[in-house]
């Protein structure tokens, strides 16, 4: 749990929890997620793709946002909309005492619509498919962030690795141009630094992936190495 602590304190907003390619358990998921509601740490999960029943878990047990990966078309997004949000907008299962309230004793008429109103819905598009689908994605209601998923994206376009590359831009303009045109928040995951991050700023990507911690510790422990054996 000191995960938690010390990405607060380094003045991150929120958590990136990885179900898809990590080994982290529900369990720890769900500890991990209520110390971050507590530290104002917003905890975000990226669950295996279109797994409506561990989405549903993870939100049970305390995250605040659902990221699908590798979404492609409206009707994707139809259906994680529907098994994320309560009635009337989906059809999520109700459980009562809930993390995200603290555990309150309260009616699930009060419960529903304040949970919907606190929980992000967030769909990775990254493959040439959704990006020639991203207006139709965009404009699902219940769908709260489009977020592109750099590497995935450059690998399906024929380029990895190549940020620099017209096609893998003019991809990304176009992502970013469907969620301006519905309202949604853009999110991007794989690139961290440099000019093109000051580009996308500035068009409106306001969710930006950090690193992970793996890269960071390294990072900052091959920083202290190199400067203790000069």
């Amino acid at each position: 749990m000191e995960i938690v602590g010390l990405a607060a304190e380094a003045g991150y907003d929120w958590l990136f929890i990885d179900l898809e390619h990590g080994s982290i358990s529900l369990e720890s998921l769900s500890q991990i997620s209520n110390v971050a509601v507590l530290s104002r740490c917003a905890p975000i999960v990226r669950v295996p793709q279109l797994d409506f029943s561990t989405a549903s878990r993870a939100l049970d047990g305390g995250a605040l946002g659902v990221i699908f990966p590798h979404v492609e078309t409206a009707e994707e997004a139809m259906a994680i909309v529907d098994h994320v949000r309560f009635p009337p907008r989906g059809r999520r299962s109700y459980a009562a005492r809930q993390p995200a309230i603290g555990f309150a004793a309260r009616p699930a008429r009060e419960v529903m619509p304040a949970l919907d109103a606190e929980i992000l819905c967030f769909v990775m598009i990254e493959s040439a498919a959704g990006v020639a689908n991203a207006a139709a994605i965009a404009a699902v209601p219940g769908i709260d962030v489009l977020f592109i998923g750099a590497n995935d994206l450059a690998i399906d376009l024929g380029i990895a690795d190549q940020f620099d590359s017209a096609d893998f831009r003019h991809a990304v303009d176009r992502i970013i141009e469907a969620g301006r045109a519905h309202g949604k928040a853009i999110g991007i995951g794989g690139i961290r630094a440099g000019e093109y991050m000051q580009h996308l700023l500035q068009a409106g990507v306001s969710i930006i992936l950090g690193d992970m911690e793996a890269s960071i510790l390294v990072e900052g422990g091959r920083a202290q190495t190199s400067m203790l054996k000069k």
